[in-house]
């Protein structure tokens, strides 16, 4: 209908997407409000990135050994979105709240933003470039660690994957900016995770 089609056209122009292709799904807010940070203020933020840039994974280890205080991930920009929005959140949207993370939550162990079903929607629903967005977020959150979801020998993907294809992505993802992998096997079982946590050690 002309109604229908008038609504669609105004939820596209703001940024909105309907769930996978649900019209009784709409998104009940305008433009997201986000805080200005100013870049200032992120100079000089310290975090665990800068620990393992200093003492390296081993000294990373030594230093959550001493401590007293629980440690925590920050899963918002992985699991938060694939488990209440279908991973629809573009990065543009993360941009714009990277910098109020990184100020906000400068004390994270670590910030789970990659991974998972996030890899696969950037491409077949997004648009996106799964690699550009680790990227854009590293350039954003220089103090905290960032952490990805790895599905074992299945990567990021359904199947499983030729041993030397999970060694490339492993080390990709690591020099595009990943930290922390945390592998995972549906099925528990260690033969498929083997060729990856070895990778990453």
């Amino acid at each position: 209908s002309v109604k229908e089609d008038k609504e669609l056209k105004v939820l596209n122009f703001l940024g909105e997407k309907y769930v996978n292709g649900n019209r009784g799904i709409k998104p009940e807010f305008n433009i997201p409000v986000f805080p200005r940070i100013k870049p200032a203020e992120l100079n000089s933020l310290k975090g665990t990135r800068q620990l393992l840039e200093a003492e390296g994974p081993e000294g990373v280890v030594k230093w959550i050994n001493s401590q007293k205080k629980l440690l925590i991930t920050d899963t918002t920009m992985r699991d938060a979105q694939q488990s209440l929005m279908a991973t629809r959140v573009r990065t543009v949207d993360m941009e714009k709240i990277a910098p109020a993370v990184a100020l906000y939550a400068k004390d994270l162990f670590s910030l789970e933003m990659w991974g998972g079903a996030t890899f696969d929607s950037c491409l077949r629903f997004l648009n996106e470039d799964p690699w550009e967005r680790l990227r854009k977020i590293r350039k954003k959150v220089k103090n905290t660690k960032l952490q990805m979801l790895l599905r074992g020998q299945n990567l990021l993907g359904y199947r499983h994957y030729p041993d030397d294809v999970v060694k490339m992505f492993v080390k990709k993802s690591v020099e595009n900016g990943i930290d922390i992998i945390r592998i995972f096997d549906a099925l528990n079982d260690t033969r498929n995770i083997k060729v990856a946590v070895e990778e990453t050690v």
